[in-house]
């Protein structure tokens, strides 16, 4: 069984306030995730987001459509974001450095589309987010294991707050909150369990 992760990070943005240790939280999962969870670093890619670069929601996308063609059964496949968030209506969005308010489906990656993605059933859909208002796509159902829920629906997300709450930095640790004690928790997991 392979692993494998797309990891974006975005701190400086053209039309939103600049924010503060995404770029350090990609590292510290990056680095979390081949340490402590079996995954090789060919098959872990790193996006640090910054204005006018080529990573549009559509390569992205595309990356992500990729990696599933290419997973065999029951391999993993991982996505990650740090940076801001943002909802409109009933629709979630993550922002990448060029992203337009006046314009979100087109500049910014749809949570749903994103979920649609990695709702296939050949994989294990794992989506990680560190970004304000990042629950607004999570499943309202309340399930006590992981496995039960991964069994249910292909892919299970972990979002640092819900739609209508911020995600907030730890500066004495250089790193997002939710990013460094999902990854200290990582870490002091015993294997096989």
């Amino acid at each position: 069984m392979n692993r494998y992760a797309i990891l974006i990070g975005c701190e400086e943005y053209t039309n939103f306030s600049d924010i503060c240790f995404c770029h350090a939280d990609v590292e510290l999962v990056r680095s979390t995730l081949i340490e402590y969870c079996d995954y090789n670093d060919k098959n872990t890619e790193t996006i640090v987001q910054y204005k006018g670069c080529d990573e549009t929601p559509e390569v992205i996308y595309e990356k992500l459509e990729e990696i599933i063609e290419r997973a065999e059964q029951e391999d993993t496949v991982l996505f990650y974001f740090a940076g801001h968030g943002a909802k409109e209506e009933d629709k979630g969005y993550l922002l990448l450095a060029d992203s337009s308010a006046k314009d979100y489906g087109m500049t910014a990656l749809n949570l749903g589309t994103i979920n649609k993605i990695l709702r296939n059933p050949k994989v294990n859909g794992i989506i990680i987010l560190d970004a304000c208002h990042s629950g607004i796509n999570a499943r309202n159902t309340f399930t006590p294991l992981v496995m039960d829920k991964m069994n249910d629906t292909g892919c299970i997300t972990l979002a640092s707050c819900s739609e209508n709450q911020e995600s907030n930095p730890y500066p004495e640790q250089g790193q997002g909150v939710f990013t460094y004690y999902l990854c200290e928790e990582i870490k002091n997991t015993e294997p096989g369990t």
